[in-house]
């Protein structure tokens, strides 16, 4: 457990402080927009600004039990810009008939990059403050809350059976919004039911849509402006270490799944890290990513798209990302020369482990291994763009050879 946490980086403070006056702002002008009093506007926006002191707590408070450091700008950027889609979808719930308010697609917008519980906490926020600054009956509230709950469960749990999944959010939406609309105003006619049965459909397969393709409101507008500014994180201070210790939940997943993995992420991390502090690097941050570069397998196939994967949804650090999307020069050649030492180490002990496990350990020479995959990666011109020199890789080969792979 951590003793010291680093001071919060300027970006995740602005990120923080815009989903704060987002969430405020949102009910505040709702309520204004709804013709309540000014009293009523005031004690709704005071309410919110208790709510959101306690969610800014939640929000926390789950960073810092993950272990997650400095380096979660993408992860509140992207609960910003989720807010900030469900912020505009709770304003304008308020000029709508009650059997026509997007309940069931509050959770799945914000699913897209929160955390369940932190997804359940923020869709029943907006779900109850709806109630409270539009004057909603409390049996559409509840309706409308019991909706949300079921939507924040789906949105958790129901991606591996989409079928099933729609399925219960059409029927429970139907049956919500019946139910609601009866209690309220009585039978609806032939007209009302088809068209409440017509708004649960779309929400539904809107909900569906969002839990199919997760991430596709909040992922970055253009990939190639991401990979540009990959690397000019200086004003983040990002303790990678943290990252790789025991305790850390996704070590012990993979510890869990697999022992030999767990002891290869070791030896590569270390070795790997031995090879960048020879000729110059970030010693850290080559053991993280080094621990982590078959993280992929955790999942399957494909690999390389899983780690990624992964690495995003526990906020890892960018430059960890990067060197995990040129996990063996695949989809990119190594940029950098963590990226180009983790990928030889890897090449080498991957050999070495299926040598030994074709019992040959006692026929083959290690030196001539690494010598002989050395000379094969580089002559495939893998190591061109990663900025490291022939002296270099040169001094690498020499540390491989001395350090041992020991598998």
């Amino acid at each position: 457990m951590r003793t010291d946490e680093p001071k919060m980086p300027i970006v995740r403070k602005t990120n923080l402080i815009s989903i704060i006056i987002i969430n405020i702002i949102a009910v505040g002008l709702s309520s204004y927009l709804n013709k309540n009093d000014y009293m009523h506007v005031i004690y709704h926006v005071f309410i919110a600004c208790f709510v959101m002191a306690a969610i800014v707590l939640m929000i926390e408070n789950i960073r810092y039990n993950s272990l997650i450091d400095n380096s979660n700008i993408n992860s509140y950027e992207g609960i910003k810009r989720a807010v900030l889609i469900v912020a505009v979808l709770f304003v304008v719930s308020g000029f709508v008939p009650s059997f026509c308010i997007p309940w069931l697609i509050i959770p799945f917008v914000l699913y897209d990059s929160c955390r369940f519980e932190l997804t359940l906490v923020m869709s029943l926020y907006y779900g109850l403050f709806m109630g409270l600054t539009a004057g909603i009956d409390i049996e559409t509230v509840i309706s409308g809350s019991l909706l949300i709950m079921s939507g924040t469960i789906i949105a958790g749990c129901g991606k591996k059976n989409l079928k099933a999944a729609l399925f219960v959010l059409i029927f429970s939406s139907v049956s919500c919004n019946f139910i609601g609309y009866a209690l309220v105003i009585g039978l609806p006619g032939v007209l009302t039911v088809f068209f409440i049965l017509g708004v649960s459909v779309i929400y539904s397969f809107i909900s569906i849509y969002l839990l199919k393709s997760q991430k596709v409101l909040t992922k970055e507008v253009k990939r190639p402006e991401r990979e540009k500014e990959a690397f000019d994180y200086s004003a983040e201070t990002v303790d990678y270490l943290s990252y790789i210790d025991d305790r850390y939940s996704l070590v012990k997943d993979i510890r869990n799944f697999s022992l030999a993995e767990y002891n290869h992420a070791r030896n590569l991390s270390r070795i790997a890290s031995s090879l960048i502090e020879e000729i110059g690097g970030d010693v850290d941050l080559t053991k993280m990513a080094g621990f982590y570069y078959r993280l992929g397998i955790l999942q399957g196939e494909p690999v390389i798209e899983n780690s990624i994967k992964l690495a995003y949804d526990y906020c890892f650090p960018q430059k960890v990302i990067s060197i995990l999307e040129e996990h063996d020069g695949t989809d990119r050649l190594p940029q950098t020369k963590e990226s180009a030492c983790i990928h030889m180490t890897d090449m080498c002990l991957k050999k070495a482990e299926l040598l030994r496990s074709k019992k040959l350990s006692s026929n083959w020479n290690q030196d001539m291994v690494i010598y002989q995959t050395l000379n094969e990666l580089s002559s495939t011109g893998i190591y061109d763009e990663s900025g490291i020199s022939m002296n270099q890789f040169l001094k690498i080969r020499d540390k491989l050879v001395e350090e041992g792979l020991r598998v």
